[in-house]
């Protein structure tokens, strides 16, 4: 029987996590050493000194995204009915898509924004993501392959009274449809817009959608100066806009 790597107890960081309302695990313990490496960005590394690579969270985040790769296959794999090789192929390039990553990201984003990052630096779409792959990569080096396994697991197949976090083409969990203003803009992102406009900020949407073409499910991400700042997911575009706008103005405060 293989035996998990478990570390000594004073070699834990202990990783306080606010769930959100949707039910995710929480994110597993790393050594220490390993925490200080995911938590360390590339930013802060010394121009020309290739040695620092080994302590920020360049190379945790390649192990992360490969590793999450082949779990992401090994669950598809072991889907009941089985899955064509086409069907494993695309659900997990959804499930590893940049939308996929970012929601993830804001379901552990009190821990995620920990990052240290050099003076300057914006918390970036590139930098969260890269921070996300790490821990994932953290998990895999100081507690094994299966560890990583159990955990992502919990989070694409969760208890079915559970709604599905993972923006896949089926089990959506479609955001409230939110009331229009006359000019076919919603509350928040005129209240959004009004205020970037009076800050001087850029503000930016990515949107992306799954499902069949007369029944799409839209996710909708807003970027404020390039930092990912609020998602919305709802069965229109427009509406999952709103969503989108109302998390980022929450998000930054501006009422």
């Amino acid at each position: 029987m293989s035996r998990s790597f478990s570390p000594p107890p004073d070699l834990i960081l202990k990783m306080e996590t606010k769930i959100p309302s949707i039910r995710v695990p929480p994110l597993p313990d790393l050594a220490f050493n390993i925490a200080l490496q995911v938590f360390t960005d590339i930013s802060l590394r010394p121009h020309d000194d290739n040695g620092s690579r080994q302590q920020d969270n360049e190379i945790l985040s390649v192990m992360g995204k490969s590793a999450c790769s082949t779990v992401f296959t090994s669950i598809l794999c072991t889907r009941t009915p089985a899955l064509c090789a086409e069907d494993i192929i695309t659900a997990r390039e959804e499930w590893m898509s940049d939308t996929a990553m970012m929601t993830w990201v804001n379901y552990y984003k009190d821990t995620i924004i920990q990052v240290r990052r050099a003076p300057g630096t914006a918390l970036s779409t590139e930098i969260m993501t890269r921070t996300w792959y790490a821990y994932l990569g953290g998990i895999h080096m100081t507690r094994g392959h299966q560890a990583l396994e159990q955990f992502l697991r919990q989070i694409v197949d969760p208890p079915t009274e559970t709604p599905h976090p993972l923006p896949v083409t089926h089990n959506h969990v479609l955001a409230p449809e939110t009331a229009m203003k006359s000019d076919g803009q919603g509350q928040y992102i005129s209240m959004l817009h009004g205020v970037a406009a009076k800050r001087g900020v850029k503000i930016k949407y990515e949107s992306e959608s799954s499902g069949p073409q007369h029944s799409l499910n839209w996710i909708v991400t807003v970027l404020v100066d390039g930092e990912w700042k609020g998602q919305g997911r709802a069965s229109s575009k427009q509406t999952a806009k709103e969503e989108a706008a109302k998390a980022a103005f929450n998000q930054l405060h501006w009422a």
